[in-house]
């Protein structure tokens, strides 16, 4: 057989062409456009035939370059992968912005769950107290009393629910009308003498708040006064973490403006144009961009930041003498201090009631005798004030961390451009570097960097109308705040240029000796009463961590707040009086001899 003959001509002529087509297909690959369709579906932007093999020219394309206008250029996108890059830019962007928002968002509305699910729990506890007290101290028979005290309660959670911001004047005045008769029948009465009819039930219902003195003294009006203060605060503090929670949604679902998305477009993705995938953006680059997107939500820091603060004294008025959780618990026991003040100044009263009901019992005193043996047996076994934290009342603390969370965000709408932009991971962090995609090319980002004010004050800002409706909301809460409480309460409200002081514990929030005057639909009775708020001016003693609790003159007797017990000594209300009056008779002295000798 015969052999072909070896040509080393030929073989050396394989040999190049082969080599000449893997140079080829290298230098192909090179400028193909394969690393832009593998990172259209890692990103997930959309489907990898949008992008061409390779670099081709559009003349459609119009955001990162203008093809109708440099017709030789040549890129790895299309008109339909630009769209694309655009619907994936204005995603990365609100993701970017609900992201940084995400951690305040859950922390406010867990916060508000935990603490309206607290202030029920509360109501419910004090509800089955004061049936308790009624039923085991005073012996009043359950079904006298328990529908009568569960509308009061009931009364309390309505007024948590409704909107408008009122007294509760009313609401313990019907609750003292109506239990007052079950408490003469068998706390004062002995039941067994005269058994009342049910005109004489109807007259001690309708007449108890024309008895005079009043069978439970003043502690209605204080219930009122305290109780109604203290949950429009509580509804206030929920008010404005509510319309917080509603400004971060409402930047969550910012509409982004074309002009914006054509920049972050610009910024994100069109390096994909030249096949520079792995190249990062400027961060020069990123803060010019995300500062002008972003600029419409910075319009908002004077309103947020007003609402904050707020906020902020709305806890320093939770932890002076509007403390929900501390009034709450007290309530039982002032109810109870209430119907033992009937019972001890029966005497005062009895005689007045008699004639306005036209009746005559005759009163054993052998149960009143009885029951008030009893009662101060109970007031001898009766355990120490519990704190807040032995009756679950860590709610103010609770109360304490959010706000100060909501401290570190007073400027997170100024500063939310450049966190975005501070992610190592997505943008080249040296302002010097030359290699990082500048919006053209791989190279330096040499335009100014203008600062967040220049986009802020710029007359041509695109708002959504959203944010225009916000401010208005977040502003009309601020007026709402401020004309809501008296002017003593202002002092909590006004505009503060360190509202960290509030958490220093200086017990300086009521610094200094104030007064305001009652309204007659806050205190039971007629005419306005008037209080007055003092303490240690500027002294910051004490103890740091304790609320300072500023002390009220003519301070009603027998009122208990949650954390004291009531002191006997105080019920006569004669020393208090007779001090004050004491005081008064010297002012006055000292006031004729300076008439006189000036």
């Amino acid at each position: 057989m015969k052999m072909a003959r070896f040509n080393p001509i030929q073989c050396l002529a394989c040999v190049l062409l082969w080599s000449l087509k893997v140079s080829g297909d290298s230098s192909t690959e090179d400028h193909r456009c394969h690393k832009v369709q593998r990172e259209f579906i890692h990103k997930r932007i959309g489907s990898s035939a949008l992008v061409p093999n390779n670099p081709i020219h559009d003349p459609s394309v119009s955001i990162c370059f203008n093809g109708a206008k440099e017709t030789g250029r040549k890129s790895c996108c299309t008109s339909q992968s630009e769209q694309k890059y655009v619907i994936a830019s204005e995603k990365y962007l609100k993701t970017s912005i609900r992201t940084k928002n995400a951690y305040l968002k859950k922390l406010l509305l867990d916060h508000i769950s935990q603490y309206e699910e607290r202030i029920a729990n509360l109501v419910q506890m004090s509800e089955n107290s004061t049936i308790r007290i009624l039923t085991d101290i005073y012996n009043i028979p359950r079904v006298e009393h328990q529908a009568i005290v569960q509308e009061f309660y009931g009364e309390i959670r309505q007024y948590l629910k409704h909107k408008k911001h009122m007294t509760l004047r009313g609401g313990v005045a019907v609750f003292f009308d109506k239990i007052f008769p079950a408490v003469y029948k068998n706390t004062l009465n002995d039941g067994t003498v005269t058994v009342l009819s049910q005109e004489h039930h109807n007259c001690l219902r309708h007449k108890r708040q024309e008895i005079s003195p009043s069978p439970f003294g003043v502690l209605p009006s204080t219930i009122s006064y305290k109780l109604s203060k203290a949950l429009n605060v509580a509804k206030s503090y929920v008010e404005v973490l509510s319309l917080i929670v509603e400004a971060i949604n409402t930047t969550d679902h910012l509409t982004i403006n074309g002009k914006c998305k054509d920049q972050m477009t610009h910024l994100q993705y069109c390096s994909h144009c030249e096949s520079y995938v792995e190249a990062k953006p400027c961060r020069g680059f990123c803060l010019n961009v995300m500062r002008g997107c972003l600029a419409q939500l910075s319009t908002l820091t004077p309103e947020w930041e007003g609402l904050i603060r707020r906020g902020v004294r709305l806890e320093g008025g939770m932890s002076q003498t509007n403390d929900i959780e501390k009034i709450l618990n007290g309530v039982d026991r002032n109810i109870d201090a209430a119907v033992m003040h009937a019972l001890e100044s029966e005497d005062l009263y009895d005689r007045n009631m008699k004639a306005l009901c036209n009746f005559q019992v005759t009163v054993s005193t052998k149960l009143a005798n009885t029951t008030s043996s009893h009662h101060k047996e109970r007031g001898h076994h009766h355990q120490a004030p519990l704190n807040r934290r032995s009756i679950g009342g860590d709610l103010y603390d609770q109360v304490l961390e959010v706000m100060k969370e909501l401290l570190t965000s007073l400027r997170m709408f100024d500063t939310m451009s450049d966190v975005i932009c501070d992610q190592e991971l997505y943008y080249n962090q040296n302002m010097e570097s030359d290699q990082c995609w500048n919006g053209t090319t791989i190279g330096r980002y040499t335009p100014l960097v203008e600062g967040l004010s220049a986009y802020v004050r710029a007359v041509n800002v695109d708002m959504d109308p959203k944010i225009n409706t916000l401010k208005e909301k977040l502003s009309q809460m601020k007026i709402n705040l401020l004309t809501r409480y008296s002017e003593q309460e202002e002092l909590m409200f006004s505009d503060s240029e360190d509202p960290h002081a509030m958490f220093q514990g200086s017990g300086d929030t009521l610094r200094g000796h104030h007064s305001f005057t009652t309204d007659d639909e806050d205190l039971d009775g007629s005419g306005s009463g008037h209080y007055s708020i003092g303490g240690d001016e500027g002294s910051g003693g004490g103890d740091p961590d304790k609320p300072h609790e500023p002390v009220i003159t003519r301070h009603p007797p027998n009122v208990d707040d949650g954390n004291r017990e009531v002191n006997p000594q105080d019920r006569d209300g004669n020393t208090g009086a007779a001090s004050h009056f004491t005081v008064s008779m010297a002012a006055m002295f000292i006031s004729v001899v300076v008439a006189i000798f000036v």
